[in-house]
């Protein structure tokens, strides 16, 4: 899932149900509309499990995170990481078997509600086979452009994997978020983010016309940015997803305030990272980013 999932369902389309005013900052209406659909949340494990990037991108985790963060580091506390867009919990659960303490921010009811089953069966787990505790977690459903509630400074990293970040609608909105991140995060604290490659779509079927497409909407429409797509996606007619170059990117990242940041091109199928992109196309960036 490096780039963005298709399917083969049709959503019901028609009328409005979710207009703008009725949605919270950055939030389009397809992806309304994921948050709202239960059934999305309950199957999403399954429609995930054979996405070479869900396997990439904790590997990833393991290899930036899991040195820095020892429970019971020099803080004199559990280490303590933000997962932004947590999904059913992935990468919290990962980091909360490490005995990680994790707080899982979500705008889904339905994936928050998944993430703490897992969590609940993880201990019960732990304490049958008599392993070490794992972290403790706090589900938190909440809107990435909209995280004031959430104190400053307070988390040793974050990670905002798979498509999250390119969920979110406009680019005042992706910076806000970027704000946010860097302000939760401790001085020396890392973000990992996970983006996909805009000019990955030339590769797809059709890709070269539907950038074309897009670039002339980009124009002529102030509330369309080079890099919006809608697909069909589980039933919905009208999934969203932002696609970044490097460029946009990492300019995004410095209006926010991130120095230093690291990209890492990801292969067209996720499985792998790339050291030379220029040879073949990215599908994607792993981003490193350093609270200063």
């Amino acid at each position: 899932m490096n780039q963005p999932p298709r399917s083969t369902e049709t959503g019901s389309g028609g009328r409005d149900d979710f207009p703008a005013w009725r949605r919270p900052p950055g939030v389009a209406r397809g992806t309304w509309r994921y948050c709202q659909e239960r059934s999305i949340a309950d199957r999403y494990d399954d429609f995930v499990a054979d996405t070479p990037l869900c396997e990439l991108d904790l590997r990833w985790i393991q290899s930036e995170l899991f040195g820095s963060l020892t429970p019971g580091n020099s803080t004199g506390r559990p280490a303590r990481v933000i997962d932004f867009g947590c999904g059913t919990g992935r990468a919290t659960n990962l980091l909360t078997a490490r005995g990680v303490d994790v707080v899982a921010v979500d705008l889904s009811r339905d994936m928050l509600r998944h993430v703490r089953r897992s969590h609940i069966a993880q201990r019960l787990a732990a304490s049958k086979e008599d392993r070490h505790e794992p972290g403790q977690l706090l589900p938190v459903q909440a809107n990435l452009v909209q995280l004031d509630a959430i104190a400053s400074q307070c988390m040793d990293a974050g990670v905002c994997l798979l498509s999250t970040y390119g969920m979110i609608q406009g680019r005042e909105n992706r910076i806000a978020f970027l704000g946010h991140a860097r302000r939760i995060l401790c001085v020396g604290g890392k973000l990992l983010l996970h983006v996909h490659h805009r000019w990955a779509a030339l590769c797809e079927p059709g890709g070269t016309r539907a950038l074309a497409r897009n670039a002339i909407q980009a124009m002529w429409h102030r509330d369309h940015e080079f890099g919006d797509t809608t697909y069909a996606y589980r039933g919905l007619p009208d999934m969203f997803l932002h696609r970044s170059s490097r460029r946009s990117l990492a300019q995004e990242l410095r209006e926010a305030g991130w120095d230093p940041v690291t990209m890492q091109d990801i292969s067209i199928d996720g499985t792998k990272k790339i050291s030379q992109a220029w040879l073949q196309m990215a599908g994607g960036f792993f981003v490193t980013a350093t609270a200063s």
